[in-house]
């Protein structure tokens, strides 16, 4: 398995060889593109592709600084600062 164009495979991109399977983690910019994913066994081999496209950076953006915001209001409060 492999990504097209030789890019890397990222973070939250994990791969289980024994079965094929390709789990995202969470889904960015990062991961959008070509993918690439070759089986074979004794009678023979095949070739799928497919390509990811990531819409809503905005949005995911905005979610990001959210939970950052309430991430460091629950630490706050858990040290007294608040």
């Amino acid at each position: 398995m492999c990504r097209a164009n030789n890019a890397e495979f990222t973070q939250n991109t994990e791969i289980t060889e024994e079965n094929g399977v390709l789990r995202f983690n969470a889904v960015t910019g990062a991961e959008q593109g070509g993918y690439i994913c070759t089986a074979t066994n004794a009678v023979g081999t095949v070739t799928a592709t497919a390509t990811m496209n990531v819409i809503g950076g905005a949005l995911t953006a905005w979610r990001e600084a959210y939970y950052r915001s309430v991430t460091r209001a629950v630490i706050d409060v858990a040290l007294g600062v608040a």
